[in-house]
């Protein structure tokens, strides 16, 4: 693999992709040969196997050689009212598809200097390949004082062309003084080629700003690989909630640190999975400052032999009084054959705090079916209520009446099994 990836990423540099930082490139390719993918002895991937990546060499996929025909027909089928569009393909802004408020500050973000904020960053095989070979990705930037009105749609478009192809794509949002806007990160994918999508993100929030993020992934076949971190200085508000139907590999690794005071974070997750697909949520929510609120919910839905994994650690730092922190993890199982592997938990360091955190998984509450069946309502009636039901406590918490209906679309269509 070290000769390879060597190998790779001098004609990477050589067709001109890597001038831009190419030190810090250099660092991180060095830690991804060095470390490789990594393997389930490894406590942090221990339910999540990827040991099959390394048997195969992969390239970086192209930007250019694009079916814009078949671009536009994927936008035509997503379309999304009452939502600002920046259409990124395999990681590069086409403007031409794209359409945003005025007041908002697009740059590619090779020519934005955003790498002081990952410094702290953990460093791990897919964020180091990543550092490596991006191509190229998207800065963007709420100036202070601006509260943008419809939510801001980044629709990541993936387009390949073999099993072997990877996209490293980054972000960068930046929320300046007392700001607000609602950001998307809607993933999507234009082939049924098992590639890799293998995606770096942070979201800076200043002082008194607010953030909703919402990621909607509906990778079907590719890979789906995403590390994001999430800074928030004083009295910053952020809340995300997230929607993955599926893919037959998909890991998210999110880290929200609070380093100024007065801080609220709030994280929502819905996973829909099935047939032998494989969820893996990987959590630190980090309280560095005092009179901090965190609310964490992550449920997933899980039939056929689909698998789902959650890691949540939640950390309160020394001298953070007056932390407020919830964590949940509920599942429900609608196949003998599904499984869950979670692992909640708390760090603290501070005294003065209220923390609490629970993990659930289990079929469909009998008695309740029951109840409703002998009501009149068949079996598979009754069960899709409860689900929904079930669901309603992420889907709730969306602000854009448009986004809130998509998410119930999706969980109805997977419902019926047309997803």
């Amino acid at each position: 693999m070290n000769s390879f990836y060597g190998k790779e990423f001098d004609r990477w540099v050589k067709d001109g992709h890597g001038s831009s930082n190419h030190t810090l490139r250099e660092v991180g390719l060095k830690h991804f040969q060095e470390l490789g993918f990594p393997t389930t002895r490894q406590e942090e991937w221990r339910f999540t196997n990827v040991s099959q990546l390394g048997k195969s060499h992969y390239s970086w996929s192209s930007s250019t050689k694009v079916d814009e025909q078949a671009i536009q027909k994927l936008l035509d089928e997503h379309r999304i009212a009452d939502t600002y569009t920046i259409c990124m393909i395999n990681g590069v802004l086409n403007k031409n598809l794209s359409n945003f408020h005025e007041s908002i500050i697009i740059e590619d973000i090779l020519s934005a200097n955003t790498d002081s904020f990952h410094e702290n960053s953990i460093s791990t095989p897919f964020t180091d390949w990543n550092t490596a070979f991006y191509n190229s990705g998207l800065y963007l930037e709420i100036p202070d004082n601006i509260q943008i009105e419809k939510p801001i749609r980044v629709i990541w478009i993936n387009q390949f062309n073999s099993h072997t192809e990877v996209v490293h794509s980054k972000s960068h949002v930046n929320m300046g003084l007392n700001s607000e806007a609602v950001i998307i990160d809607h993933f999507l994918t234009d082939s049924n080629y098992e590639s890799i999508i293998n995606h770096v993100s942070g979201i800076q929030l200043n002082e008194n700003s607010q953030c909703e993020y919402i990621k909607i992934q509906e990778e079907t076949s590719a890979k789906h690989f995403h590390s994001l971190d999430v800074i928030q200085d004083a009295n910053s508000r952020y809340i995300s909630t997230q929607l993955a139907t599926g893919s037959p590999l998909n890991r998210n690794e999110c880290t929200i640190i609070q380093q100024g005071e007065g801080c609220d974070s709030k994280l929502y997750v819905l996973g829909l999975q099935r047939d032998q697909h494989h969820v893996d949520y990987q959590t630190i929510i980090r309280h560095d400052n005092i009179h901090g609120t965190s609310r964490e919910v992550v449920k997933n839905i899980l039939r056929d032999s689909s698998r789902a994994v959650f890691n949540g650690r939640v950390i309160v730092a020394r001298g953070s009084q007056k932390t407020d922190a919830f964590q949940s993890n509920k599942n429900i199982l609608l196949s003998k054959n599904a499984r869950v592997n979670a692992n909640p938990q708390l760090e603290i360091y501070a005294d003065d705090v209220a923390c609490s955190h629970g993990s659930t998984t289990g079929e469909l509450d009998d008695d309740a079916l029951f109840y409703l069946r002998s009501r009149g309502i068949g079996l598979d009636e009754a069960q899709s209520l409860m689900i929904s039901g079930f669901a309603t406590e992420v889907i709730e918490n969306i602000s854009s009446e448009s986004i809130r209906d998509l998410f119930t679309l999706r969980l109805e269509n997977w419902l019926e099994a047309k997803a």
